[in-house]
């Protein structure tokens, strides 16, 4: 017999919420650096509207039916970060 340490494991219930977090804060953060890219080029305006219009239709909603970005605190800054990286 060897006296090894028992192998620790990680829970999954800590591991999948955690990829679901940072699952959704890359889904977020991506969409300033898609606005650099059609800003300066880097892809053409019809893969940025289609961009917009699947991958990023969640958020699209969010700004049409909400006052998310107006009112919250969250929302005003998530629009100064995209903002930051666009016109």
């Amino acid at each position: 017999m060897t006296n090894q340490p028992a192998e620790r494991r990680t829970s999954p219930l800590i591991v999948w919420p955690a990829c679901g977090f940072l699952l959704v804060v890359f889904y977020l953060a991506s969409f300033g650096p898609v606005t650099w890219l059609a800003v300066n080029d880097g892809i053409s305006q019809n893969t940025y509207n289609f961009l917009a219009d699947t991958l990023y239709l969640p958020l699209s909603w969010l700004n049409g039916n909400t006052d998310f970005f107006d009112e919250d605190p969250i929302g005003r800054a998530y629009m100064k970060y995209v903002l930051w990286f666009g016109p």
